[in-house]
């Protein structure tokens, strides 16, 4: 059986997250912070862990 992902990626779920932060109501504006915050953490351990040294 063939598997079908279908799993968004950042770059896809940008412009709707945006479009929340501009026009979306306050619940939906603290969850997309919150998921951009959680987001950004994410990529700064990415990055600390994938660091050269000396950099």
């Amino acid at each position: 059986m063939k598997t079908i992902t279908l799993t968004p990626t950042w770059s896809d779920l940008l412009p709707i997250l945006l479009t929340v932060l501009i026009e979306g109501a306050a619940e939906g504006k603290r969850e997309v912070r919150a998921e951009l915050a959680r987001m950004a953490k994410a990529a700064d351990l990415w990055n600390a862990a994938n660091a050269k040294d000396g950099e």
